[in-house]
């Protein structure tokens, strides 16, 4: 914030002075060659507007009119032209005012650039205003070392921003930038020099001969940019859906979804959300993120440009605040400017709201919109599937019956997370007493019934301290991590008190289906690996005899720990 501040300081106290001083100086050139110079005005704001696009980088050369207008009117004159450039540079390319400190700082920076440039044109024995329709009869030299030192300060000044004002202590004076700024200036100079001479011999028309061609260049090499850039884009779009397609995950699917947004569209936060019929709104949250450093705003429901697209199937695009001042309730950060929201469509159905935000404005555009769409459905599909095979696989490991775990899932979670890993768990073995008794009397249904009540039960007592499976039959299986064999007991004993205080109601399902009410007690058997080298079967099968040993054969309806 200082170092902004500074910037704001020094181009108060200098430029006022200097421009002042500069139109004191230019007055009488001004006024002499007032509707010149406004064409130079104009071509220099045309191409700083239009700049030639080639490949990441922009060619906005202004330099060479402000050469031409250097070697007609002098340097203060020059200075003028060339802040126009600026100024009309970063009104193109500023989109957030925390970026507007760049508009002093480029200003002071090319004036010293103009400067520096003017001195060595003038020490190497140039004159301003000494234009010649013969290139050889001008002051070649001098125009050379003037388009260097120009290029060459602006550089170095640059540089020193970056490393020493920005902090970018991996910066290289010679890199890739100086590559730029020299095949810049092979083409300014030319430029600067033709443009110079063909004013002298025919007046205006040099601005059309030069201007059109080169304001056509920058149209067509815009044209060729948005294509090359679209075409790269949707290529990126197209990996991100192989990538897709080898995740099955949730939650890393959408994970590296909004980093894709962030990579692709620079958004600086990303809301995701279901259709939801019971909500108020009729969505439901299902991811925020925030790429910023600002402090985040707790979010107490959906905003309604989101809700908006929900209801009508279709994307929004508001480029600045203003546009979406018509909203009744906008819970969007008051730093956002544009919002980007698209839904997910499946079989004609929207199957989801994706919402981009960004503090720049008109930061989205059409072809956003399009390439949004593409990745919303590829999103579509991925989270589908993985909630279908998630389905597939809890169903996989569940009891049908009970809803409990299974046996098969059961043991290989035990091998997975407990075998040669020295981890503290108990095991419980709880097996239902003379439950024969109540298929026989009430028949097999009933008996599936006091299966899913007694599961309910288990659950109840267990919650989430542990993990619950159908061990087979009437046979239930609790596995207890951090727990011993003392601490399991006391949970086990619970879980006997509520089985035989119990009321399990069923159906006869035999002649009369008469509704009856069922008492049961249970065995239970408690084990843990109290040795290191415990195997987790071995202690599976220590809770089983501890099971029949100390609880079927003494009476039933008791816990048995192993080694009582």
């Amino acid at each position: 914030m200082r170092k902004v501040s500074a910037v704001y300081f020094l181009w108060l106290l200098l430029f006022p002075l200097f421009a002042y001083y500069s139109f004191e100086q230019s007055a009488g050139i001004i006024q002499e060659h007032w509707f010149s110079i406004v064409l130079f005005c104009l071509l220099i704001a045309l191409i700083s507007l239009f700049p030639i696009q080639m490949r990441q980088s922009a060619l906005v050369p202004f330099q060479g009119v402000s050469l031409a207008v250097f070697l007609h009117y002098g340097f203060f004159v020059e200075f003028f032209i060339t802040q126009l450039a600026v100024i009309t540079i970063m009104l193109r390319t500023v989109k957030h005012r925390d970026d507007l400190y760049r508009l002093p700082l480029n200003s002071l920076m090319f004036g010293l650039t103009s400067a520096g440039a003017a001195i060595i044109f003038h020490l190497s024995g140039g004159k301003s205003g000494n234009i010649s329709a013969s290139f050889f009869s001008m002051d070649v030299l001098p125009i050379f070392l003037y388009v260097i030192t120009f290029y060459g300060l602006n550089h170095f000044l640059l540089y020193l921003l970056r490393r020493y004002y920005v902090g970018y202590e991996e910066i290289r004076f010679f890199d890739e930038s100086l590559k730029w700024d020299l095949l810049s200036a092979s083409f300014v100079l030319p430029f600067g020099i033709i443009l110079a001479i063909l004013y002298e011999m025919i007046g205006g028309v040099a601005f059309l001969l030069l201007g059109f061609p080169l304001l056509s260049a920058a149209v067509v090499s815009k044209t060729f940019y948005k294509s090359q850039t679209l075409n790269d884009l949707l290529k990126q779009v197209s990996v991100f859906g192989q990538e897709m397609n080898t995740l099955t995950d949730e939650d890393l699917i959408i994970q590296r979804f909004s980093e894709t947004c962030r990579e692709i569209f620079g958004c600086d936060e990303i809301f995701m959300y279901d259709p939801d019929e019971y909500s108020l709104d009729g969505l439901r949250t299902v991811y925020i993120r925030q790429f910023t450093d600002r402090q985040t705003i707790e979010h107490s429901g959906t905003d309604e440009v989101s809700e908006k697209v929900c209801q009508r199937g279709k994307p929004l695009n508001y480029g600045t605040k203003s546009e979406r001042k018509h909203l009744d309730r906008d819970l969007i950060s008051p730093e956002i400017n544009s919002v980007l929201s698209v839904p997910a469509v499946r079989n004609n159905q929207v199957t989801g709201i994706i919402t981009l935000l960004s503090e720049k404005k008109n930061n989205y555009t059409t072809y956003d919109v399009m390439l949004l769409e593409i990745l919303a459905n590829h999103l579509t599909v991925a989270v589908q599937n993985a909630r279908h095979l998630k389905d597939a696989r809890e169903e996989s490991h569940r009891c049908r019956l009970t809803n409990l775990y299974n046996f098969r899932y059961f043991e290989q979670l035990l091998l997975d997370e407990f075998d040669h890993v020295e981890k503290t768990y108990a095991i419980i073995l709880l097996d239902l007493d003379h439950f024969k008794v109540v298929n026989d009397s009430h028949g097999h249904h009933a008996g599936n019934i006091v299966l899913k009540q007694v599961a309910e039960v288990i659950r109840e007592q267990v919650g989430d301290i542990g993990v619950a499976a159908r061990y087979g039959g009437e046979e239930f299986v609790i596995l207890l991590p951090e727990y011993s064999t003392e601490e399991a007991a006391k949970i086990a004993e619970k879980l006997r008190i509520s089985l035989e205080m119990q009321l399990f109601n069923v159906t006869t399902d035999l002649a009369d289906r008469e509704r009856a009410a069922v008492r049961l007690t249970a065995s239970i058997g408690v084990a843990d690996n109290t040795k290191s080298d415990d195997h987790p079967i071995s202690v599976l099968r220590n809770a089983d005899r501890a099971m029949y040993v100390g609880a079927k054969n003494k009476g039933r309806n008791k816990v048995s720990t192993f080694g009582a």
